[in-house]
């Protein structure tokens, strides 16, 4: 598959907050982009947070998914992706992944399902071949080692491109999550109502070696290893836009 690197956004000067929500949007816009011009390739992003924050799926509440109370007193900022999926926290030794494509790149993007399953099994399979250790897909598009969940994952689509992201435990502090984020109303069948502590596995991973190992895994051997460069200054008024919703109570809290 032919797949480009996309680089990462300037967070110099913004706060924690802001960056946040840069971080969040940047996806979307990307989504956007591939969207209007179906580019001939697609596009993967490797990115770790510099700050802690919270991220909830586009369908959940905060007062059901978050301890609300823990993240004034901690600074940490809680905002809502574009995607579904579980709440998530995002912090140092969380390596998130975005897989930005068009509907007509691979035949299994053609709807949510056997995306879900396609993607899943390749993840699964890279994770696996980077760790020695059987990698599973258990619920809707969790990964895990045996009953513990290594990576939480949700999609997006748009007209004629989806949006593919997730985040994968390297190096997390499990206690922190907990600290964070409530134990969730609706849980696959195989969490058995575990919290946090015994539910999630950190991988004890270097983020940096495994994004490498990503970014070898789903591009072409052939390929050149050169960054894709975007036409920003046409989509510069949007991302503007998208941040400042990510930022906005309204959407953060809609729900």
């Amino acid at each position: 598959m032919n797949l480009s690197l996309v680089p990462e956004p300037d967070l110099a000067g913004l706060s924690s907050l802001e960056a946040a929500a840069t971080l969040l949007a940047y996806d979307e816009v990307l989504l956007s982009w591939v969207d209007q011009q179906q580019p001939d390739m697609g596009l993967l992003r490797l990115w770790e947070s510099p700050s802690t924050f919270v991220v909830m799926g586009y369908g959940k509440q905060v007062a059901a998914d978050v301890h609300v109370d823990a993240c004034r007193s901690g600074s940490v900022p809680i905002l809502r992706r574009c995607s579904g999926g579980g709440t998530v926290l995002q912090t140092v030794g969380c390596l998130s992944y975005s897989l930005i494509l068009p509907i007509d790149l691979h035949p299994s993007l053609a709807s949510i399902q056997t995306t879900t399953s396609w993607i899943m099994t390749q993840q699964a399979a890279c994770l696996q071949a980077f760790l020695g250790e059987a990698v599973a897909v258990k619920g809707t598009s969790d990964l895990t080692i045996g009953t513990l969940k290594i990576s939480g994952n949700a999609q997006r689509r748009g007209r004629r491109s989806v949006l593919f992201h997730g985040t994968i435990l390297c190096q997390v502090d499990i206690a922190e999550i907990g600290r964070y984020l409530q134990v969730p109303s609706y849980q696959p069948e195989y969490r058995n109502n575990r919290g946090h502590a015994s539910f999630l596995r950190s991988l004890d991973v270097d983020p940096g070696k495994l994004s490498a190992h990503l970014a070898k895994w789903w591009r072409p051997v052939s390929d050149s290893g050169a960054s894709v460069v975007l036409p920003v200054d046409g989509f510069r008024q949007e991302f503007g836009s998208l941040v400042a919703k990510y930022l906005s109570s309204d959407f953060i809290y809609q729900r």
